[in-house]
């Protein structure tokens, strides 16, 4: 079922809503202040991962009616570095991969953004990054084939597409490098983070010198659910689908 909702992302102290605004396409509002706690902008549409939007007829049952400059904020890509890991976690949740993900393309991401009114889609990686057996070194290249993915698309839909850069976290270090090319070089509009890492939240002190350099940078950040390792199959019988109905809304609710 598609639901009218608002996506939340954390932005840096000092960001005004002219900069966001600017850095996420252009968007209007301006002149209003933005918090650092939230930047919330009216989704396109809910469903599996953010991938793909509901059909027409699913819009219209749900009363979704989406404006001329409706801007998608939470859109999954599905580049080749990323789509083990990927594939992975949906048949573990759901027991298969659905087709619309397995044979997901750029070209067919557009179809549905013009099947479904959205004028613009801000792309993330999905949830699961990475993979067990990864070393330090090819979770580092991932990252940087991802992003490197990402611009392309960036560059060939340049009206349809902007992009939140993807961090080798919870390496601090190689996401420091990679904060660097994502803004300097590929001159993303932010980045993409996790609620956890394997049993640290995003503000752990372990990863201070990654917030620290993104405020600095006055950067946008889109904060994803991801259950903590701590926090996963409590309620056995309705394990594994447990974190989508517990750990995300907790994970990413914003405090009124």
């Amino acid at each position: 079922m598609a639901l009218k909702f608002r996506e939340a992302t954390n932005l840096s102290s000092g960001t005004s809503h002219d900069d966001a605004c600017d850095a996420l396409c252009g968007c209007a509002p301006r002149g209003q202040p933005l918090s650092r706690r939230s930047f919330l902008c009216s989704a396109a549409a809910a469903g599996l991962g953010g991938a793909l939007s509901a059909s027409p007829a699913q819009a219209q049952a749900a009363d979704v009616k989406m404006g001329a400059g409706t801007i998608d904020v939470h859109h999954h890509y599905f580049p080749p570095a990323t789509q083990e890991a990927t594939f992975k976690m949906l048949t573990g949740v759901f027991g298969d991969v659905p087709e619309r993900i397995r044979n997901w393309s750029p070209a067919r991401a557009v179809e549905e953004l013009d099947r479904n009114g959205v004028a613009k889609a801000i792309i993330s990686t999905s949830a699961r990054p990475r993979v067990d057996n990864l070393t330090p070194e090819q979770i580092r290249a991932q990252a940087r084939a991802s992003n490197e993915y990402g611009a392309r698309m960036v560059q060939d839909y340049s009206k349809r597409f902007a992009q939140f850069g993807f961090l080798p976290m919870p390496d601090v270090e190689a996401t420091l490098q990679e904060i660097e090319y994502v803004f300097d070089v590929l001159k993303a509009p932010g980045v993409g983070m996790m609620t956890s890492y394997g049993d640290l939240w995003q503000g752990n002190p372990v990863f201070d010198p990654v917030l620290q350099e993104l405020h600095r940078r006055k950067a946008v950040i889109f904060c994803h659910p991801l259950p903590a390792q701590c926090c996963t199959a409590l309620m056995p019988r309705i394990a594994p689908r447990e974190a989508l109905f517990l750990e995300f809304p907790y994970d990413t609710a914003v405090p009124s």
